[in-house]
């Protein structure tokens, strides 16, 4: 597809980053998005040669030099997209790291108060069984010395 036919379905070109012509149900075979990699790559690698040993020596054809330069930004545009899409997916990787840490500090501080509170409910309870047996038993003692006494 020529640049002009390109620009007449999609605008300035600008909106054809990122959209398909083909059929979206259909997936894409692997050595097709292969293929799609290395023309980007022979476009680039086009336009870096025209513009280091050509740029300026086609005046009279600027048609030529419109259409590389669309197809250029076309290009940069997928590149910067897909640079974008790294950098967004590493900074939420670590931002996944930083808050998986960040709960796991807080669910391990959380399961310490727990069994903090749980051993001194447990205290609670057993200190007052004691009690109540030592209660039981000095009510017993009073008692038998009173018997004794009475006897």
């Amino acid at each position: 597809m020529w640049l002009h036919e390109i620009t007449s379905k999609f605008g300035d070109g600008g909106d054809f980053i990122g959209k398909s012509i083909k059929n979206d149900s259909v997936k894409d075979d692997p050595l097709d998005i292969q293929r799609r990699e290395k023309v980007k790559e022979a476009m680039l690698h086009a336009w870096t040669s025209y513009e280091t040993y050509a740029w300026g020596q086609d005046e009279l054809q600027f048609r030529n030099i419109t259409e590389v330069e669309s197809l250029k930004s076309i290009c940069n545009g997928e590149i910067k997209r897909r640079e974008s899409l790294e950098f967004t997916c590493n900074s939420l990787k670590i931002d996944n790291e930083r808050l998986v840490k960040a709960y796991t500090e807080s669910f391990n501080k959380m399961v310490d108060q727990i069994e903090g509170r749980s051993k001194c409910v447990n205290l609670k309870e057993e200190l007052k069984k004691l009690t109540e047996e030592r209660a039981i038993k000095e009510e017993v003692s009073d008692v038998s010395c009173l018997y004794y006494e009475l006897q």
